[in-house]
Formats: structure tokens, C-alpha cells, sequence
């Protein structure tokens, strides 16, 4: 097995080049980055580049979830992506400019005219700091008065500080994230997946702390890896392709893309984890202080039902070395022996053997056919 680390840090995943910064976000930027709004938020480049391309995709495959109910075209909206504790006040300083920016779209969309009106903030908690931590999905509604409307706008266009503006409390009316980027067209029959999540469970992978994944939890790396797709395809368009469903003995694997370059397939996967940074993908002495077992024993089983021995881990650390909560992007390159997929490919049959023989034993016991 051959590892090579590939790339690092977190690239401008979406393109700004037609969509300049304007002069009002310039400003609501700066009071996102005084660092006295913000005493235990790090600034770095690829925390914002994450939050940018994260609030894109995460609008986007709401609206399209939702439809009418939380689109645009009905309410002025801000989604943010923030690294505070789970119970911080949605009024709280470090929100400060997300309120803001989101009064000003509803300023200059003209609904300002009217006496008061709803605007919504979307606080998407990477959650953690608190008693629970996986991530939350909050959206606030807040009633703004026409003088908050005003006093806003009047500061962003360089008038006073408005110390004496007393905010109209938010109201809590949604909670979690749902299933906006479902699993299509999965067949029936032995997965991938499923065996590599039966057997980390065997060796004592999963052995969580209470933690519970939920369904904001996977939607969090479903919205992450759709922004890095987009981004690679954008930008080697003749090189990252979707594969779709693979079939080998009767075992299906859904690889998140593949990159063909002069002739040579690589099998492409994307993670979003929380573990520490410190973690790499070179194999440990025992399966228990290997945090990578997993995304390996998964990548190997696509590699072999892609006939090929090479591939390329994108993996996003969203807490970084935990000390920062920072996010750390990473990307390797991964090169297999065959016996290496050979052996691995028998663990995945094996268990996908178990997991089938023990459906129809259910199925049996249940007296279906």
C-alpha cells in the first residue's frame, strides 16, 4: 500500500470571479471578523471558505427540498455555520452581522416599506461544544421593527453604532435537518457500506460515547461532498465523472466519483469527519487506533469493483486538531496491491453473505416468502 499526501487546505470551492464582493459585505465581513464579536471564532481562510461554499449548497438543496415554504422568493434568510455552543443565544454578538446582512436583503428587495417584517436566521451548530456533540440545525424567525430596519441600514451604509436598538426576541420553528439529499435507485442485495458498517461495528468502531448519528449528521457530509464535486468538476470538467451504482458478485457500491486521467481510473471518495486532524490513512497495529479503517475498507471494495488500484481520499477534519476548531482539508493519494483487494474484497463478501443470510432468517421467522 502506497499513501501520498496530494493537497492541503480547503481551495475557493465557489467561484466569485461574476459575483464580486460588494461594498455592504465588505462591511458585514469586517463585524464578522472583529475579533471582539467573535473572542473564540479563528478567522482562517479556510474556515470562511468552507462557511461560504457550505451556506451555497445548503440553500440551495433546501429550497429544492422544501420548495415554496422556506424558499427566497417567501422570506429573507441568512444561513451560517458556526463552531459555537449548541445553546448560544441566536441574538448573541458573534450573530451579529448574519442578522444584519439579512435585514439588508430584506431592505433592498423593498419590504422594508412595511411596518414590520420576518426575516430567519438558519444556524447550522457543527455542535461541539455542549453536553451533545453532533451537529444541529436550528431556524430562527425574528420579527423586525421598521426602527431596527432603519438604524440597521443607516449603520451599514457608515452611520453610528445603534447601542440603543432592543431586538425583538426570535422564535425557535424548526429543528434538525431532513433527509434533503437522499439515497436513489439503491438496489436490493448486499452493499458496501453496510458491510463495512457491520464489521468497524464487530471490532468496536462504534462504540460512540452516547453519540447518535442522526440524520443532520449524514446530511452534513452529503451537502459537503456535492460542494467539492461541483467545485472538481468545475474545474477539471474532462477529468471527475459520477459513476453511479456498481455491481460486482452481487454486492453494490456507490463510489462518490471517479477522476480519468491519460487513460487511468482513479475511485474518488469524500469525507466529512469529526475526529482530530492528527489521524492519518496509513494503517495502525490494531483496528481499534485506526481511524481510517473504515473510509480504507470502503475505498479498497470500490477500487475492486472499479478494476482499478488507485485512488484519492478527500477528507475535511471540520474540527480540525480540536484545539483550533479550525477546519483541515486534506486529500491523498492511495495506491493497493492486488492481494491487498483481494483480501479486503473477501471481508465485504463474507459479511454481505452474513448480513443476506441473516435477512432471510428474519424473513423466515416472519413467515414471508
Amino acid at each position: 500500500m502506497e499513501i501520498t499526501l496530494l493537497a492541503y487546505g480547503i481551495p475557493q470551492l465557489l467561484d466569485r470571479s461574476s459575483n464580486p464582493e460588494s461594498p455592504i459585505e465588505t462591511k458585514l465581513r469586517e463585524i464578522s471578523d472583529n475579533p471582539f464579536a467573535n473572542p473564540n471564532v479563528d478567522i482562517a481562510q479556510d474556515r470562511r471558505r468552507m462557511c461560504e461554499a457550505w451556506e451555497w449548497w445548503f440553500v440551495r438543496r433546501w429550497e429544492e427540498h422544501f420548495e415554496e415554504r422556506f424558499s427566497r422568493k417567501y422570506h429573507h434568510r441568512k444561513v451560517i455555520l458556526t463552531w459555537a455552543h449548541k445553546d448560544t443565544d441566536p441574538l448573541d454578538i458573534q450573530f451579529e452581522a448574519a442578522w444584519r446582512q439579512v435585514m439588508w436583503e430584506s431592505y433592498e428587495s423593498g419590504s422594508y416599506q412595511s411596518d414590520y417584517r420576518f426575516v430567519f436566521l438558519y444556524i447550522c451548530h457543527i455542535g461541539v461544544r455542549g453536553d451533545s456533540m453532533g451537529p444541529l440545525c436550528n431556524v430562527w424567525q425574528r420579527e423586525i421593527s421598521n426602527q431596527e430596519m432603519i438604524r440597521n441600514i443607516d449603520y451599514l451604509k457608515g452611520g453610528p453604532y445603534d447601542f440603543d436598538i432592543k431586538p425583538n426576541r426570535p422564535e425557535l420553528i424548526n429543528e434538525g435537518m431532513p433527509n434533503i439529499l437522499p439515497m436513489l435507485g439503491r438496489s436490493e442485495g448486499g452493499h458496501v457500506s453496510s458491510a463495512v458498517s457491520a464489521y468497524a461495528k464487530e471490532l468496536g468502531l462504534y462504540k460512540s460515547k452516547g453519540i447518535t448519528l442522526t440524520t443532520t449528521w449524514s446530511q452534513f457530509g452529503c451537502i459537503w461532498e456535492d460542494a467539492i464535486i461541483d467545485y472538481l468538476q468545475r474545474i477539471y470538467p474532462d477529468e471527475y465523472t459520477i459513476p453511479g451504482e456498481l455491481e460486482l458478485d452481487g454486492i453494490y457500491g456507490t463510489p462518490d466519483a471517479y477522476r480519468t486521467r491519460d487513460g487511468v481510473r482513479k475511485v474518488v471518495e469524500i469525507k466529512l469527519p469529526w475526529m482530530s486532524s492528527k489521524n492519518d490513512p496509513w494503517p495502525k497495529r490494531t483496528a481499534k487506533a485506526d481511524s481510517f479503517f473504515r473510509f480504507r475498507m470502503q475505498i479498497m471494495a470500490y477500487c475492486k469493483m472499479a478494476y482499478t488500484d488507485l485512488a484519492e481520499l478527500h477528507v475535511n477534519f471540520i474540527n480540525g486538531d480540536w484545539k483550533s476548531f479550525c477546519p483541515t482539508y486534506k486529500v491523498w493519494g492511495l495506491r493497493f496491491t492486488k492481494g491487498e483487494l483481494n483480501q479486503n474484497w473477501a471481508l465485504v463478501r463474507g459479511k454481505c453473505g452474513e448480513q443476506l443470510e441473516d435477512k432471510r432468517a428474519n424473513d423466515r421467522a416472519r413467515g414471508d416468502k
